[in-house]
């Protein structure tokens, strides 16, 4: 057993991406929540089945326990750049109008049009989206045997950004409806012969006469010409010459200093030197019109209610012990895809499809966890756990097999492993790790966990405790950061009721008009009811 669970650490600290792939391991219950996700090696109550079934040999007695919680995660930063897009609407809209009813294109929106287009490409990386997940349990554990159902929902959206179709000149696509080409038509507007009128396109060296200077003219122009021979929105026939001159004298005769002038243009040549590091500009050459654009959202999401009966025993050495659980998982998939661009797309339709394209399917599956108990000499308990060893299979809607999407929806299996310490008989410390690198239902995005935790029983009484919990939890598969966790219990003779919660360190500020928020990047929440005898 010691060289078996070796060889998973082993794995699991060193060979990170060679390792297993599996669905992300979740953290069900408000006591291991509370202690970083941090409960495989603790293996203690009716939840233990879940956790590690091998912990139900160790307990005497009865318990009932009913839990319920959610999490919400926002993956890649991608709060950050929801943010920033958000923070251009209302340049965009100026642009449009301005465009639209024939003004100018000035300095500020040029540089509004760049940092969104290099904003969109950096949604198109990959591990970027949103997860919603919802965990409730009822358990209930007789000695060594124990009954659960357990709901496990997840929901994962990400969006496919077409960076190729992009260009701004006015070639519409094919097969559009009056209402689409019409909107097409004025949104080909973004029209670089249309500048502020009443200005000069004097390309003279404005250095000294002038609120800029020669090099950031000759900067802009040099990043129009690029703009200009990929994206080939309309010039009227204005060299990039002419058009850097013309936004620069606009600049300066609307009292913008030399300062600003600079450090805008600087701005806007390092926004471009990323979309070509990224491709964007490149790609465009080979595309056609925005109007074209094939950036597609997704909606991936699973339900899975299981019911399982949870055995343990002892083995032949003093204090090691074997656990099983068999369930039977019926399954319930949902799949949803669009063409935002191409269609007059809304959160409601994409949300109606999914709700309409669900498919329902069940399978077997197969847990086993090993326990290693060595309170009474070394203070410490070892435990490894794997789940859905069979890799049981769900059917997918016909929408995701249209999309190109597997035919089935695999659980496969979750490896963890965990060491429980005991400093006194009140006081516990647990460390978990993933040894599989799990997937998640947003592609790309992967889930491997380190947890440690700590709880504290202040009053420590059969009849009346106060357990206090706090833990750190990290990805090791992502640079988000740490996620800190904390939870609290209250039992009352047999009676418990325990609250904990997560909130990620890294937060995003978003601007809602003048007021600007701070959302953590994720967050879970659960509470739960005890019976204990």
């Amino acid at each position: 057993m010691k060289r078996w669970l070796a060889a998973g650490l082993v794995c699991g600290l060193v060979f990170q991406e060679s390792c297993l792939i599996a669905d992300p391991f979740k953290i069900l219950g408000t006591r291991p929540l509370g202690m970083g996700g941090a409960f495989v090696a603790v293996a203690e109550n009716a939840i233990t089945q879940y956790w590690n079934p091998a912990g139900l040999a160790t307990q005497p007695g009865f318990d009932l326990q009913l839990s319920v919680g959610g999490s919400a995660n926002f993956t890649g930063n991608v709060l950050k750049n929801a943010s920033q897009l958000s923070d251009l609407t209302s340049d965009y809209q100026t642009i449009q109008k301005s465009q639209t009813n024939g003004n100018g294109l000035d300095l500020p929106k040029a540089r509004s049009l760049l940092d969104g287009l290099k904003n969109i490409a950096e949604l198109n990386q990959p591990g970027k989206g949103g997860l919603l997940g919802a965990q409730g349990g009822l358990n209930t554990r007789v000695g060594g045997l124990a009954f659960a159902v357990t709901s496990l929902t997840d929901a994962g959206a990400n969006a496919t950004i077409d960076t190729k179709n992009i260009r701004l000149d006015s070639a519409l696509s094919t097969g559009l409806s009056r209402e689409r080409t019409t909107a097409a038509t004025g949104l080909a507007g973004v029209d670089l012969s249309k500048l502020p009128s009443g200005i000069t396109l004097d390309t003279t060296d404005k250095a000294g006469t002038s609120s800029y200077t020669a090099t950031a003219r000759d900067g802009l122009a040099t990043v129009i010409t690029d703009i200009v021979n990929k994206l080939k929105p309309n010039t009227g026939g204005l060299t990039p010459d002419q058009i850097a001159a013309g936004l620069l004298n606009y600049a300066s005769q609307q009292g913008t200093s030399s300062t600003q002038i600079d450090t805008t243009v600087t701005q806007i040549k390092d926004i471009h030197q990323t979309l070509k590091d990224q491709g964007v500009l490149d790609n465009a050459l080979s595309g056609t019109a925005y109007t074209n654009n094939q950036t597609k959202l997704t909606l991936r999401g699973a339900s899975f209610v299981d019911v399982g009966v949870g055995y343990a025993h002892s083995l032949v050495l003093p204090g090691l012990f074997v656990g099983g659980n068999l369930k039977g998982i019926v399954g319930e998939v949902g799949f949803a895809q669009k063409k935002i661009l191409e269609q007059n797309v809304e959160v409601a339709d994409i949300l109606k499809d999914f709700t309409k394209s669900r498919r329902q399917s069940w399978s077997p599956a197969v847990d086993l966890g090993l326990l290693y108990d060595q309170r009474q000499y070394w203070k410490t308990k070892l435990g490894v756990v794997g789940r859905n060893l069979n890799r049981p299979k769900f059917n997918q809607p016909a929408a995701a097999s249209d999309a190109g999407e597997p035919d089935k929806f695999v659980l496969d299996p979750q490896v963890r492993a965990g060491v429980a310490f005991y400093p006194f008989n009140f006081w516990t410390v647990a460390a978990d790790i993933d040894v599989t690198n799990n997937s998640t239902t947003v592609p790309g995005y992967r889930s491997r966990n380190l947890g440690i935790g700590s709880e504290i029983n202040v009053f420590h009484r059969a009849r009346l405790n106060l357990p206090l919990r706090v833990g750190l939890l990290r990805n090791l598969s992502d640079s988000a950061g740490l996620v800190y966790t904390a939870g609290f219990g209250l039992q009352v003779m047999h009676f418990a009721l325990e609250v904990g919660g997560a909130v990620s360190s890294r937060q995003t500020t978003v601007r809602t008009g003048s007021r600007a928020r701070n959302f953590p990047e994720s967050a879970q929440l659960a509470v739960s009811l005890g019976l204990l005898f």
